[in-house]
């Protein structure tokens, strides 16, 4: 075996195994892919290397990216984040907290979010988000009341709720017991 040949082998492994996966014939990937159903078939066997266009070629049709393609393991960032690192809001009176659950990263627009509200309080209002943004609420305990500008959602432990955040929104409890709830504020929506 030559060194290309081994170099390609991690190739050809991945483009066959992806191929059975998705349940695609040679033919099926060639019309997917613009490639001719020889050329991916001797790729495949390692008769032959494929070229860089043809690799993005055939990434593309199978749904990967090149790296998954060529077999190189994508290296995954894990951040702990201890209770005494996550930020922390809380009102004035004390009666709402806000305390982010995630890392903050610009780039990739999610935020998540634990709420802790007092029984009987409100939070302040909240000025809506830009256009784009959304969020994905779950009451944890007690029991919750979503105002979304003039329309108000009555919710319980175990509902949850999304919304377009563009609007004024504010939190109330009406219980007699604290309420937790958890938000996914996501505004991978303001890239596109």
């Amino acid at each position: 075996m030559t060194r290309s040949q081994s170099l390609d082998a991690p190739i050809a492994d991945s483009i066959r195994r992806l191929r059975s996966e998705q349940g695609l014939s040679l033919e099926a990937l060639a019309g997917k892919a613009e490639v001719s159903k020889s050329m991916i078939s001797k790729i495949e066997r390692g008769e032959t290397s494929p070229t860089a266009n043809t690799l993005g070629r055939l990434a593309e049709a199978l749904d990967v990216s090149l790296s998954q393609l060529m077999g190189v393991q994508e290296k995954r960032e894990v951040i702990v984040m201890r209770k005494s690192e996550q930020p922390l809001f809380k009102s004035d009176d004390g009666s709402f907290q806000r305390r982010c659950l995630s890392p903050i990263f610009p780039a990739r627009g999610v935020d998540f979010v634990l709420n802790k509200l007092a029984a009987k309080s409100r939070s302040e209002l909240a000025v809506g988000h830009k256009q784009g943004v959304d969020e994905h609420l779950y009451v944890a305990g007690g029991r919750l009341l979503v105002h979304l500008g003039d329309a108000a959602y009555d919710l319980e432990a175990g509902d949850s709720l999304y919304y377009h955040a563009d609007v004024a929104h504010e939190f109330e409890n009406p219980g007699d017991e604290e309420t937790t709830f958890f938000i996914v504020i996501d505004s991978s929506g303001l890239r596109k």
